[in-house]
């Protein structure tokens, strides 16, 4: 049964109900790995992801991309029908030699896991296309209840598998087997249903597309990897084990920073080409980039305000080093985001090279700087490191699109919000002061959403008008 819910509404319910999960499962693993052997899992997971990343081929976004522009209902079909066939044929060739190739790189990347729980996390990451290509159909043709479906339900067999491996002992191997089993059993399901809906096209044209604009963006997610989980493989022997899981665990709550923003996203991320093609398509963006930065600024201030209380109430006490992390680890998480509102101009091009070039070049700052810090300054080094490859990024995204989609984002009212938040948490008092941080934490998002009102990032209420002011039509506030 599938529910009957708006977009807005059902993009935000796939969101707290996916990150919902994601939070009960952090403690759920602290509650039976120990530091060392969640750092262990940590590694295994990070190569895994990296994998996941190349086996999409970019076609998510190459779908998005085309569909977007496609001039019939004909067109949008026949566009996913020769991605899903593509999507098939690459899974069987590549994730076939993967296979062939787990001892070689459980034995390169020292991973700890069993060589059976690694196939079959292996496994999970080549079925990335399969999953992806219907879920980003379902929003692209509004279907949001059936999105959030799927998502709630791969969403709770995660984390219900999850219990009752690790309550059965199974530790870090039973995690990865049951995550292949759940992702093998939902792309099965999921590509019958995309078969039943759009069928199978075979054209050399969609080779091209995905070599044009999917591979630069494998690369370009690559790249990404470098400016994330990569660095735990320069941590690796040089910090201990339990360090590698306190970033582990501040990352993992940190993934709940953009959860204001992230539902918009869905939404936003979706049309943003169709709304750029218009009239006032440039005012559009802009007025969209206010309403995403500030919901982003928002989710992360209650992360890094309420972040420090969870772990210290929810975890056991060896977990408490985490805190440290999360504050440096959540601006990661910002950064990357803003990078995602701030790159239109570059992914509305016709290939993907210059989501190549700026996430390439940001991940070459980011790999110079773990190897020039991580043998000295361990974990604080890796996250300096991610930060500037960020920073390099988003200067070369503003650059490469603004002659294609030159949008006046409120960049100065948006540094105004963020140095208010940034203070609100330098200044807040300690973890252990619990009721003092609540009211400190509550009084500190009311006076930065009344800022953002008053900047005007987001259009205010109509309520507190004597007047009816802005709305999508004429950019909003701006």
């Amino acid at each position: 049964m599938t529910l009957r819910l708006s977009p807005p509404v059902a993009y935000v319910a796939s969101v707290a109900v996916d990150k919902g999960f994601s939070i009960i499962s952090i403690p759920l693993l602290a509650a039976y790995l120990a530091p060392s052997s969640y750092g262990r899992l940590d590694v295994a997971i990070s190569l895994i992801e990296s994998v996941g990343l190349v086996m999409s081929f970019g076609m998510a976004d190459t779908l998005a991309r085309f569909s977007s522009s496609a001039g019939s209902e004909a067109e949008r079909k026949r566009c996913i029908s020769e991605l899903l066939a593509a999507a098939l044929v690459i899974t069987l060739t590549l994730g076939t030699l993967l296979q062939l190739s787990a001892p070689w790189l459980s034995d390169t990347f020292n991973i700890s896991v069993s060589l059976t729980a690694l196939r079959w996390g292996l496994l999970g990451a080549t079925l990335t296309a399969l999953i992806e290509l219907p879920l980003i159909w379902f929003r692209l043709r509004g279907r949001a209840g059936l999105f959030l479906t799927i998502v709630g339900v791969r969403s709770a067999i995660q984390v219900v598998s999850m219990w009752l491996v690790l309550r059965a002992g199974f530790g870090a191997d039973g995690i990865l087997i049951a995550n292949g089993l759940t992702m093998l059993v939902l792309s099965c399901a999921l590509t019958a249903w995309q078969l039943g809906e759009t069928g199978l096209a075979v054209s050399m044209e969609v080779i091209h597309r995905i070599g044009r604009y999917g591979v630069p963006l494998v690369f370009a997610s690559l790249a990404m990897f470098a400016l994330g989980s990569c660095n735990r493989l320069f941590l690796s022997g040089r910090v201990s084990d339990a360090e590698i899981a306190f970033l582990g665990l501040a990352t993992k709550l940190a993934l709940a920073a953009p959860l204001l923003f992230q539902p918009f996203n869905l939404w936003w991320g979706a049309r943003r080409f169709n709304v750029l093609a218009r009239p006032d398509g440039l005012n559009e963006s802009a007025w969209a980039w206010g309403i995403g930065f500030s919901m982003l600024v928002m989710s992360a201030l209650g992360v890094c305000l309420a972040g420090p209380v969870f772990i210290a109430l929810a975890f056991p006490q060896n977990y408490a080093g985490a805190s440290i992390y999360l504050p440096f680890v959540v601006l990661v998480c910002v950064l990357n985001e803003l990078n995602t509102l701030c790159n239109t101009g570059t992914y509305a091009r016709e290939n993907g090279v210059g989501v190549l070039i700026a996430n390439g070049c940001g991940a070459l700052v980011a790999v110079g700087g773990y190897a020039a810090l991580a043998p000295e300054f361990g974990v604080p080094g890796v996250l300096a490191a991610t930060v500037m490859g960020h920073i390099v990024r988003l200067g070369i995204f503003l650059k490469s699109g603004h002659a294609l989609a030159p949008i006046r984002y409120p960049f100065a009212a948006g540094a105004a919000v963020f140095a208010l938040a940034v203070m609100a948490i330098v200044f807040a008092p300690p973890a252990s002061a619990v009721t003092d941080r609540v009211v400190w934490s509550a009084c500190a998002v009311v006076l930065v959403a009344a800022v953002i009102l008053a900047l005007r990032l987001v259009p205010m209420p109509r309520f507190l008008l004597t007047s009816r002011r802005g709305g999508l039509a004429d950019g909003g506030a701006h």
